[in-house]
């Protein structure tokens, strides 16, 4: 949990929503999350580029992809942080050379967004954040929608680059899905990363968005 929210946070919302996962974690075990090959296989590209000593997977669930992670770089030093599991709910280092945020940020309230991505911002100039722009299929306990904030592309990247000098939006391996980077990559980097995308889903779920994702990434920024 961030440390030091502002008057343009909500630490009771903060708070009533991590409750409202641990509930959910404690109903459902297996809403911990499993490995999507495609975001694995992305975040072992940017490891092979960035080269971490070590790497914190920021809202990594039950860990199950830094766990992985370790599996395959015996040699980083891998953390977990997740407000919502007992054991890694506090941030375990002050500094890394990489975060992993994945499926993350769509799962907390607007007004607090921002605060999470400065917390990230202090971490590592190097993040890998994956984006959900649509409603999720999950119901909290309470009865809303786990996606509490569903947002377009350009409404993180414009958050983001408040808190990081140099940022890439890429397409994520669904069109409701999105990829940004905190660092630069190569051209070459770009083609192997557009060779492992997928793209699957419902049209019905990201039906609002298509247009605005489409004409986004036709402008290539990066």
């Amino acid at each position: 949990m961030p440390n030091d929210f502002n008057e343009n946070c909500d630490i009771t919302r903060f708070n009533e929503d991590i409750a409202q996962y641990v509930t959910l974690y404690k109903e459902k075990p297996s809403y911990r999350r499993v490995i999507v090959p495609e975001y694995f296989k992305q975040a072992c590209l940017f490891i092979d580029f960035l080269k971490p000593k070590s790497i914190l997977d920021y809202g990594c669930g039950g860990g199950a992809l830094i766990d992985a992670i370790q599996k395959k770089y015996p040699a980083i030093i891998c953390y977990k942080y997740d407000p919502a599991i007992a054991g890694i709910d506090f941030l375990p280092i002050d500094k890394v050379d990489m975060v992993i945020n994945i499926d993350v940020l769509e799962h907390i309230a607007e007004n607090n967004i921002e605060k999470i991505i400065e917390e990230i911002s202090k971490l590592s100039k190097n993040a890998f954040f994956g984006l959900h722009h649509a409603l999720a299929t999950e119901i909290l306990p309470n009865g809303k929608n786990a996606h509490c904030t569903v947002k377009p592309p350009e409404w993180y990247y414009n958050a983001a680059k408040k808190y990081f000098t140099t940022l890439t939006l890429l397409e994520g391996h669904a069109a409701y899905l999105s990829t940004l980077l905190t660092f630069g990559i190569t051209a070459s980097l770009k083609r192997k990363y557009m060779g492992i995308l997928k793209k699957r889903g419902s049209p019905k779920k990201f039906l609002e968005y298509l247009p605005y994702i489409s004409k986004w990434f036709s402008h290539g920024r990066s």
